[in-house]
């Protein structure tokens, strides 16, 4: 049951998923222009958007926050998913944004991932927020640049798919 969103900013709310949140996540994460840059995100059918929505939900059972369903205020349809879970490393967390192409270029990612990583640094003292992105990816990478994370390149990865570049709330 919800309640009230984990997040607000002016013009989205942050939720936290639900198992009726399935259906959304299977439509983003199925969508080849969202998943362009992490191939191995796709999910192809209900059964694999139903594990992807269940470990958010136990991330959230276990910590109280973790990635969560983007709406526009007071609207009820998922325009993405943006949140903050805990990395292997305990004191760091892995910032994840998706959003449908029908909401891109509207600042929402930006809006969102900003919102996420000031909770982060607010209520997880001495934790560092990292986002991941693909060296082609450079959408992604402004909206990391844009809310104040900083190129760690001694962090670079290789992650499933490919380089990961690492941008860091502390460099």
């Amino acid at each position: 049951m919800r309640i009230s969103p984990w997040l607000s900013t002016d013009r989205l709310e942050l939720w936290r998923p639900l198992e009726e949140d399935t259906g959304a996540a299977l439509d983003m994460m199925s969508n080849d222009d969202v998943v362009h840059h992490n191939p191995s995100d796709r999910v192809t059918d209900i059964d694999g958007a139903r594990q992807v929505v269940h470990r958010w939900i136990r991330h959230w059972d276990q910590h109280d926050f973790g990635y969560a369903c983007v709406r526009r205020s007071g609207e009820s349809t998922v325009v993405g998913f943006c949140g903050v879970v805990w990395t292997p490393r305990r004191d760091m967390v892995n910032l994840m944004y998706r959003f449908d192409p029908g909401a891109w270029g509207r600042g929402f990612a930006t809006e969102a991932a900003g919102a996420a990583t000031r909770w982060a640094l607010t209520n997880l003292p001495g934790t560092v927020v990292i986002g991941r992105v693909r060296p082609l990816n450079t959408a992604s990478r402004r909206v990391l640049e844009k809310i104040g994370l900083k190129r760690a390149v001694h962090l670079d990865d290789v992650g499933d798919d490919g380089p990961d570049l690492l941008f860091s709330s502390e460099t």
